[in-house]
């Protein structure tokens, strides 16, 4: 299945987030902008990708494989979930893009650190960390995140973040962090030539480093209380690709999803579809199996998704009076 450029696609996140943190406020310390579809049905927006909020003892693995890429939010107030363990091993097993992010970061239970360290031993042994917390002077919560590579701090304003030198004092005590997160980052992203340069004691360029750092195999833990991260996940959210795009088969042609300007979708998960060319003016049709077609009432569109309560995994979404039928893609 080839790769195209998002700007062709709408593409479809995965937020796994603690029930007990709440959609609206953990999608807008993702950076999204929550649309309120109905009462049960939140999703976020940010540019042209959808955030999709699944609770932690809610998962629908077919739900999660289908997306683009997965933020998995956790809090330091609470613990991880065999649920959400088996979810991420699928999830490093297929390759799917994806990020941690931490809630309670310096109030919880368990502080960033620790947190770090839980995830590294239960999820993924090859986690990086760029960002870390600034804790603000009343210790009551945070005032913005401190990055390692730059040695710079974004802080929060009031006209919104900022960016700022780091004072010697943090430079000096992130020093050996700031080693090992080059180091991870050559050894997982960079070539082989600049990683030859980096054993050998070369210097590497910072931004050779900052350009390794887009890539889509990093996993990496950030702090994101009080909107301090939303800037820097938005990044990360343009550089994700178009991975999960289904076959269309009508007209006597078979074509990607991405090659085609009909509204189609696909049923991803219990009432709710993966849709490309999305247009509320058009009535669509549900097809399951060979069964006929039957039309979905009370559809709701959200970005590149559509809730009905009749649609089930695998379920065709089409415009009426068309053949089209898609079939999920195969890696």
């Amino acid at each position: 299945m080839s790769i195209v450029p998002r700007t062709h696609l709408p593409l479809v996140i995965c937020a796994l987030i603690p029930t007990e943190s709440g959609f609206s406020q953990a999608l807008a310390n993702l950076g999204c902008v929550p649309l309120a579809l109905a009462d049960r049905h939140n999703v976020g927006r940010t540019g042209n990708v959808t955030v999709l909020p699944i609770a932690h003892d809610q998962i629908e693995e077919s739900v999660v494989l289908s997306a683009d890429a997965v933020v998995l939010v956790l809090d330091g107030n609470l613990g991880l979930s065999p649920a959400v363990i088996d979810v991420w091993r699928t999830l490093s097993d297929w390759d799917i893009p994806r990020q941690i992010a931490v809630l309670n970061a310096v109030t919880g239970r368990a502080d960033f650190d620790e947190v770090v360290a839980i995830c590294e031993r239960v999820l993924e042994d090859g986690l990086v960390v760029r960002y870390l917390p600034l804790e603000s002077d009343d210790s009551s919560g945070v005032d913005g995140i401190y990055d390692i590579l730059t040695s710079e701090l974004h802080v929060r304003t009031e006209n919104g973040p900022a960016v700022r030198s780091a004072d010697p004092e943090h430079v000096a005590l992130t020093a050996e962090k700031r080693e090992i997160l080059i180091a991870d980052i050559a050894h997982a992203a960079m070539t082989d030539e600049q990683l030859e340069s980096l054993v050998g004691g070369m210097p590497i360029s910072i931004p050779a480093v900052e350009q390794a750092w887009e890539s889509a195999g990093l996993v990496s833990v950030i702090p994101i209380d009080d909107n301090i991260a939303a800037h820097v996940l938005n990044i990360w959210y343009s550089h994700v690709e178009a991975r999960w795009l289904p076959i269309v088969h009508g007209d006597e042609q078979t074509l990607s999803v991405d090659e085609v300007s009909i509204q189609l979708g696909i049923g991803i998960g219990k009432g709710v579809a993966r849709m490309w060319n999305t247009d509320p003016s058009v009535l669509i049709e549900r097809q399951r199996g060979k069964q006929s077609a039957t039309t979905s009432d009370e559809c709701l569109v959200g970005g590149g998704l559509l809730f009905a309560k009749e649609v089930r995994v695998g379920d065709v979404l089409r415009p009426a009076q068309t053949q089209f039928l898609l079939t999920e893609p195969r890696f």
